[in-house]
Formats: C-alpha cells, structure tokens, sequence
C-alpha cells in the first residue's frame, strides 16, 4: 500500500511498504469453500440448523453458522 503526503513542500514524500502476501491463505480457504454448505433462508436469522453459513444478500454479507 502506497501512500502520498503533500504538504508545502516541493516534493511530494512517498511513503511506500511490502505489501503482505497473503496468496497462501487463499489457496487453502479456497479448497475450504467448495465443502460449505448453505444455510436455509428460514434458519439464517436464528443460525441454527444444518447449513455452515447464511447470506444476506441485502446487504451482501455472509456469516458463518455455529457449525460452520
């Protein structure tokens, strides 16, 4: 992530920094999500039941059930 300050100076400072490579992590929740199981819109507001997460899709979140 880069950032920019600008001041009165004549030359802007850049202040720059690694970015965290998190391509790892990716990789193996990647693998994870295909074994989930949806949450049935009836038990999504109680997160009970047999599905390990529910959407939202009004305000487009997902959340993770007790048994996901």
């Amino acid at each position: 992530v880069d950032s920019i300050l600008i001041d009165e100076a004549r030359t802007p400072l850049i202040i720059s920094g690694p970015a965290e490579d998190s391509s790892e992590m990716y990789k193996r929740v990647n693998k994870i999500i295909p074994h989930l199981i949806r949450q049935e819109k009836e038990d999504s507001e109680t997160f009970q039941g047999e599905g390990h997460f529910s959407v939202d899709e009004k305000s487009r979140q997902v959340n993770l059930t007790e048994r996901g």
